[in-house]
């Protein structure tokens, strides 16, 4: 296996001029988070979610650009849901 080794004391140094925290700016600034605070928890969704289930048959397909769309703004909706990253359709 290839691999890449930096030394003990350079990653050490970086770590050291790392912020503990920084904020992570939404489009509504009341929505900001600042990452890095004890007992702040962030979750992010990063499913492309371009399969998905009938739900009367519970067949799997393809879904359509209305499913992806709607499962979409069910996460934006969600007030748990921080960060949704989606794949382009």
């Amino acid at each position: 296996m290839l691999g890449v080794r930096f030394p003990e004391a350079l990653v050490e140094e970086c770590l050291r001029r790392c912020p503990s925290s920084y904020r992570l700016k939404a489009r509504n600034p009341k929505h900001d988070l600042i990452l890095g605070l004890k007992g702040n928890i962030v979750h992010f969704w990063g499913s492309s979610a371009m399969q998905t289930v009938d739900i009367n048959t519970w067949k799997p397909h393809k879904a359509t650009k209305k499913e992806y769309s709607d499962y979409i703004i069910v996460l934006d909706a969600l007030d748990n849901n921080h960060i949704i990253t989606p794949a382009p359709y």
